[in-house]
C-alpha cells in the first residue's frame, strides 16, 4: 500500500466473548480489534482476542526487518473502553514480549483509576502469569481526554498531541486521530475514534446505543466519512429486551450513516449468539436501509 493511503483491517469483529467454531467461521469469532495503517504508522483499535493474530503478523514483520535496534517497531493502541471483550487479548499480544518494540497505549480513566492501573489489575498474578510491568517491550500509557487530537507525521514515530481543534499541527498530509466521548454505554461510556488523512476518514463507533431521532453528536462527528464502523449487535427483537445495554441495531447504524452522508457502513461487534447464517440475513436487511452496507468479517481490509 502507498504511504498516502489510509487502510483498515478487521482482526476481531465480535462483542461480549469469542465464539470459535464452524458456525462462525465466515465472519469470525474473535472479539474487537482493528488495524489502521497510514503514513508509515501502525494504529490499533481495541485489544480483544483478534489482536492475538495481528500480533503474530507484526512479529513476522519485525523479523523480516531484522528485529534490530536499527529497525524498532512503534505501535499505537487506542482503547475505546476497557470492558473485557476489548482488552482480553492484550496478555497474548506477541510484540509486547520483544525489547525492540515500543507500545503506546491510549485509553480512558475509570473514575479514580488510571489506564495503567486498569490494565495492570487485569494482569495481576491472580489472573495472569505475566504482569503488565514485566512485559519486555517499552510501554507508554496515556490517559485520554475527549478533546485530544493526535497528529502522526511521516517523519516522527510519536504523535503531536493537541487539544480542541488541533491548531496548526493538523495537516492533511498527517494522519490525524481524534476522539468523541460517547455516553451511551454502561457505565462510563466509550470513545468513538476518527482517523483521517488526505481528505479521507474512518470512524470507529463500537459499543454505542442509538437514540430516538438519531445520535446527532455521532452524526456530526462522522459527517462525510468514507467509512463508518458502527455497533450493530442486536436485531430489532433482541433490542426490545436489551435496551439500555449500550448496543445498537443495524437500523440505528443505518440511520447514522444516512444522516452523516457516509460513503460506506460496516456493521460491527456481532452478538456471540449470531452464527454466519443469522449475520448474512441481517446484512441483507441492513442493505435495504442503507445500500452500501457490509457486515464486518475477520480479514476484511479496506483502503482509501
Amino acid at each position: 500500500m502507498s504511504s498516502n493511503e489510509l487502510s483498515v483491517k478487521f482482526w476481531g469483529v465480535r462483542g461480549s466473548y469469542p465464539v470459535p467454531g464452524k458456525e462462525t467461521n465466515h465472519f469470525g469469532g474473535n472479539t474487537s480489534c482493528l488495524e489502521i495503517r497510514a503514513n508509515g504508522h501502525i494504529v490499533i483499535l481495541d485489544a480483544g482476542t483478534g489482536i492475538i493474530n495481528l500480533g503474530n503478523k507484526l512479529v513476522k514483520e519485525m523479523k523480516q526487518n531484522g528485529n534490530s535496534v536499527k529497525n524498532p517497531m512503534n505501535i499505537h493502541l487506542f482503547f475505546s473502553h476497557t470492558h473485557h471483550d476489548h482488552i482480553q487479548g492484550l496478555p497474548f499480544f506477541a510484540p509486547a514480549y520483544f525489547e525492540n518494540c515500543t507500545l503506546n497505549f491510549y485509553g480512558p480513566k475509570s473514575f479514580s483509576h488510571s489506564l495503567h492501573d486498569i490494565l495492570a489489575n487485569t494482569m495481576e498474578s491472580h489472573f495472569s502469569p505475566i504482569e503488565l510491568d514485566e512485559l519486555n517491550s517499552k510501554i507508554n500509557i496515556h490517559d485520554l481526554n475527549e478533546s485530544d487530537n493526535f497528529s502522526f507525521s511521516k517523519n516522527s514515530p510519536t504523535p503531536i498531541i493537541t487539544r480542541g481543534n488541533g491548531g496548526d499541527t493538523v495537516k492533511s498530509k498527517d494522519l490525524i486521530v481524534s476522539l468523541m466521548r460517547n455516553y451511551a454505554h454502561p457505565k462510563i461510556g466509550t470513545f468513538v475514534v476518527k482517523a483521517e488523512m488526505n481528505g479521507k476518514s474512518i470512524v470507529y463507533a463500537t459499543d454505542t446505543e442509538g437514540y430516538i431521532g438519531g445520535d446527532t453528536r455521532l452524526t456530526d462527528f462522522s459527517q462525510n466519512a468514507n467509512l463508518l464502523i458502527h455497533d450493530a449487535q442486536y436485531d430489532v427483537h433482541q433490542y426490545s429486551q436489551m435496551q439500555g445495554f449500550g448496543h445498537s441495531t443495524y437500523e440505528m447504524a443505518a440511520n447514522v450513516a444516512q444522516a452523516a452522508n457516509v460513503e460506506k457502513l460496516v456493521l460491527f461487534h456481532h452478538d456471540p449468539g449470531h452464527d454466519d447464517a443469522r449475520l448474512t440475513e441481517m446484512e441483507t436487511k441492513a442493505k435495504a436501509c442503507f445500500a452500501n452496507t457490509a457486515m464486518a468479517y475477520e480479514g476484511l481490509e479496506l483502503t482509501f
